[in-house]
């Protein structure tokens, strides 16, 4: 199914190294120094993404609905044409590609692994995302020292909390960096709507 990526991703993954603005300084936001305990058991926000897996890389933005039976990400190229549409729910998970074709999956992960051609873990992101470690897997926690972020390490992910903001009581992930082999990805969130 590799034969997807190129023209689903064509204006995602260009073959030329595309980075999120670092603004170089130190993390801002408020201080975090634990996961969060309780977090929202559903969201909705927009933000972007910027990818590097072996040779390819880009950016896309997204918005993502999130809740605990079903997920929405939308995907959208730079220049906001659609790249894909992914849906979970209790049926399982389908794929909307550019073309309008609908492809099917157990879940996520395995939907956007074979489209793309490199794993996201969608699953354990949904907790991530929420500055929280994936329930029912184990994981390990390095807090921040010396003004260094926090970072999750969890299912062969390292998970590296940038820079937070307070979010409605409890501090969200405001920028995220993902890494696990080739595959290394840069979240920023551009807009949150947590729900408890």
């Amino acid at each position: 199914m590799r034969w997807l990526l190129v023209p689903a991703l064509a204006g995602l993954l260009a073959g030329c190294a595309t980075h999120l603005p670092d603004d170089g300084q130190m993390p801002a936001g408020p201080a975090v120094t634990s996961l969060n305990a309780v977090p929202p058991q559903q969201f909705d926000l927009d933000g972007r993404l910027a990818v590097e897996a072996g040779r390819d890389s880009g950016q896309a933005s997204f918005h993502w609905r999130h809740g605990p039976d079903f997920d929405r990400l939308e995907l959208y190229s730079p220049l906001g044409q659609t790249l894909g549409v992914l849906q979970r729910d209790a049926s399982g998970a389908d794929l909307v590609d550019s073309h309008g074709d609908v492809h099917h999956g157990s879940n996520l992960a395995v939907l956007l692994d074979q489209w793309m051609g490199w794993p996201l873990p969608v699953d354990e992101m949904s907790s991530w995302m929420v500055g929280a470690a994936a329930p029912g897997h184990p994981y390990h926690w390095y807090p921040p020292t010396d003004g260094k972020s926090g970072r999750l390490e969890q299912s062969g992910w390292q998970v590296e909390y940038l820079r937070w903001h307070d979010g409605q009581g409890h501090p969200l992930p405001e920028k995220v960096a993902l890494a696990a082999g080739q595959v290394k990805v840069r979240l920023l969130v551009r807009s949150w709507n947590p729900a408890p």
